[in-house]
């Protein structure tokens, strides 16, 4: 059912009189594959990197997307993409999500707790190891070296540019690059010269 639906029929009934467990089917279990993909989603939804590469928990996120997740997966209600959050509000302060809980199995409730902490304290001390923050580092400057296709482009502009060129001004170049040769290889006898001089 779609919460926004849910909240049409509630504001239609006597609220002295609402029996939720007509409304919204809560499961007491899920299966092990959608508390690992649940996990992973709260997961990703609470860890943040700053500038220096530092992870990070938002536990205000870690909370949300928790919440948010285990009415998802335990039961038939749905969220709207645009107003999901105000839906959340709604489902917190009407004691809807209070009502969900208390029919979730506890052992389910403990089994996703124990395993968020030990996960998300394994994640950061891996991101934040000094071989994590390296290897992250690593990844970023390997994400901009070009690939093949990139080369081929850069070698292609190269030669273009090349082309540009005058063959007057490519001659003086040559020259140019001769004659720092010659220095270059001068100033290296001269230098090693000296050299061998202070030795002696």
């Amino acid at each position: 059912m779609n919460i926004q639906d849910l909240k049409e029929i509630l504001s239609k009934i006597d609220k002295t009189n609402i029996n939720l467990n007509e409304l919204i089917k809560v499961k007491s279990f899920i299966s092990s594959i959608e508390k690992k993909l649940l996990l992973d989603n709260i997961i990703n939804g609470c860890i943040e990197t700053d500038e220096n590469q530092i992870m990070k928990i938002d536990y205000f996120n870690k909370i949300l997307v928790k919440d948010i997740s285990i009415i998802a997966n335990y039961t038939d209600l749905e969220f709207s993409d645009d107003d999901s959050i105000a839906e959340y509000d709604y489902l917190i302060q009407n004691g809807i999500f209070d009502y969900i809980i208390k029919n979730i199995n506890e052992k389910e409730i403990e089994f996703i707790n124990d395993l968020l902490y030990d996960e998300l304290k394994q994640v950061l001390q891996i991101g934040n190891s000094i071989e994590g923050i390296i290897a992250k580092g690593l990844n970023k400057l390997i994400e901009k070296i070009p690939d093949e296709k990139g080369l081929n482009k850069m070698m292609s502009n190269m030669s273009k540019n090349l082309n540009k060129i005058k063959p007057e001004n490519l001659n003086m170049m040559k020259e140019l690059f001769s004659q720092n040769k010659v220095q270059n290889f001068m100033g290296g006898l001269s230098g090693d010269m000296v050299k061998n001089d202070e030795r002696i």
